[in-house]
């Protein structure tokens, strides 16, 4: 059996606090007495940034890929995509893949490099700030 302690002296409340300085700002309300707001805004706008990565994936499925033909007096099984199919499979607006779709806006996408950009799609462009390094280097992997 353990042996039991006894305290050096009787606890008072201000010893948690030496000083006795009280603590700032009001005391916290209960729950019963706490305003509890009920009513939540929804938000305005959704906003969205696509990769360029998905931005070529959702051309590409438009101009490749084929979907059934829903309607029943033709012939024709297979169809190309229209914008409602594309905005119900990746989940993107229609008006968002009809802005990808506009030759300027395809012609920057196809123009483009590299880089997993969104919204600030730019050119990638490499320029190297010490060719003679970068040579002594190149020349000393290929000595190895």
């Amino acid at each position: 059996m353990a042996p039991t302690r006894t305290p050096l002296r009787q606890l008072k409340e201000k010893d948690a606090n030496e000083r006795g300085l009280r603590h700032r700002g009001p005391q916290p309300k209960s729950l019963n007495q706490s305003k509890i707001r009920l009513t939540v805004t929804p938000k305005q706008t959704v906003e969205r940034t696509y990769t360029q990565q998905q931005k070529i994936e959702v051309l590409n499925w438009l101009e490749f890929y084929r979907v059934p033909n829903d309607m029943q007096n033709t012939t024709i099984k297979m169809r190309a995509p229209i914008l409602d199919d594309a905005s119900a499979f990746f989940k993107i607006p229609k008006s968002t893949i009809g802005r990808l779709r506009k030759p300027e806006v395809l012609q920057r996408i196809v123009q483009q490099v590299g880089g997993d950009s969104s919204r600030h799609d730019t050119a990638a462009t490499f320029m190297c700030l010490w060719p003679e390094m970068e040579l002594k280097l190149f020349e000393a992997f290929i000595a190895c």
